[in-house]
């Protein structure tokens, strides 16, 4: 884990490009495992759509602020 998370990093610094972190990924963990992983990730990411009303509503006034 902490080898994919370094090179999570590297990517995230753009250290490396985004193919050859999934080519590590895939030597790493291999194609099944990253594939279930990124499906079930999937599921729990709100739509864009609903992030922007979230974010809006967030924004709109919620009056608790200092």
């Amino acid at each position: 884990m902490e080898v994919v998370s370094h090179h999570y990093e590297l990517f995230r610094a753009k250290k490396i490009s985004r193919d050859d972190f999934v080519k590590k990924l895939r030597l790493m963990v291999g194609d099944s495992l990253l594939r279930t992983t990124i499906t079930a990730l999937q599921c729990k990411i709100p739509p864009k759509r609903e992030l922007e009303v979230e974010a809006k509503q967030n924004v709109g006034g919620s009056g608790g602020g200092l």
